[in-house]
């Protein structure tokens, strides 16, 4: 989350307090590393070289060798989504949980029966420069971010309007490879739904990523890690680990404030009625030692008091959350069935330009751009 740069000595020191207490609860899983091997082939059990095996939404994975064989490290404790993927054949998509403990896992692939001559039949749209355009503001978005995000292969990418119900359609044969220069990053997404309603504004998309660090002097190194750090400052990410790590705070100083509200039914524009304060434990329905379950009946109102900022300065960032179903969220911030919630306001428009891999740990050191 962009902001300007203003401090005050109570307010940093706030904010190392708190960064530095999330740092401890997130590190504690940085216990032990984990090795996980294997072999990935096709049902007819050849190997695959060159395949694709990384958890998803980190910046951990590697390529098969050319026997389809694969040896991933993972540096630290926790449960993510292992992603396995090769050109022609569909991904394989399993939750691991990584404990210090070496474990083999061998993968199969089934062969993709969709062809490319029926994607690029649908493709076909003498409307693709305007299509592709509106396509790049909806996923990419429009932060300060997004400026310096370029999609470099979108040859592999079909894009089309389906005028039967007025939505923008997208979809790769390959992942797609996004250079994000301002956070130091190129992600690999592989885009497995995308669709947005011109008439309505609804935006839906999903897939897999991966994201590449890249290689930089020491100056870019730390120009990165401030972007990264300013990024992360009050974005879902930090929201839902300070929830999970029960850090969340009221008042000033960097932390998150969240209430109940409701619709006023007596108002003829559309307007809220704020309730009740909440606590952590109000939406926690269930802990666990990796993970805990959120679910909450009323939409709820997120504020977020930056800690960059003097007293002078009210400025506040507020989003909505809204759960359709309850809300598996793992101790770093990845959460299953990402459908199950609704988000609005800032965190709303958080796109492909902002994400940070959940293997991202905050430098409370870092000063924000």
């Amino acid at each position: 989350m962009s902001s300007t740069n203003r401090y005050t000595k109570s307010s940093m020191i706030k904010f190392y307090i708190l960064t530095s207490m999330l740092c401890i609860f997130l590190c504690g899983n940085l216990i032990a590393q984990t090795t996980i091997m294997g072999v990935v082939t096709d049902f007819n059990k050849a190997p695959l070289p060159y395949s694709s095996v990384y958890l998803s939404k980190t910046t951990i994975g590697v390529l098969t060798n050319d026997k389809g064989a694969y040896l991933l490290k993972v540096p630290q404790d926790g449960t993510f989504e292992m992603i396995t993927s090769c050109i022609g054949f569909k991904f394989n998509s399993q939750i691991i949980t990584t404990a210090g403990i070496q474990q083999t896992i061998d993968i199969q692939l089934p062969t993709d029966t969709i062809l490319l001559k029926e994607v690029k039949t649908q493709a076909i749209d003498i409307n693709r420069q305007k299509n592709f355009k509106i396509f790049v503001e909806c996923f990419i978005g429009s932060s300060l971010n997004a400026n310096s995000c370029e999609i470099l292969n979108p040859e592999d990418l079909y894009v089309y309007r389906d005028y039967r119900d007025s939505l923008l359609k997208a979809k790769s044969l390959k992942p797609l490879r996004i250079e994000n220069k301002a956070l130091g990053y190129t992600l690999l997404f592989d885009l497995t739904e995308f669709s947005y309603d011109v008439s309505t504004g609804h935006l839906r998309y999903s897939g897999n990523h991966f994201f590449e660090p890249m290689v930089g002097n020491k100056g870019k190194i730390k120009w990165w890690e401030r972007n990264r750090m300013d990024t992360y400052d009050g974005s879902k990410i930090h929201f839902l680990r300070t929830l999970i790590s029960d850090s969340l705070q009221v008042g000033l100083g960097g932390r998150f404030k969240i209430r109940d509200m409701e619709p006023d039914t007596s108002s003829i524009t559309k307007s809220w009625n704020l309730l009740n304060l909440l606590n952590v434990s109000d939406l926690k329905k269930k802990v666990c030692k990796n993970y805990s379950t959120l679910y909450y009946n009323k939409h709820i109102l997120i504020s977020y008091y930056p800690a960059f900022y003097g007293k002078a300065n009210t400025t506040t960032f507020r989003s909505t959350i809204t759960f359709s179903d309850s809300l598996k969220v793992y101790n770093n911030g990845y959460y299953e069935n990402p459908y199950n919630v609704t988000w609005g306001g800032s965190m709303a428009c958080e796109r492909i330009a902002d994400l940070l891999p959940i293997d991202y740990m905050p430098n409370a050191n870092s000063k924000t751009r």
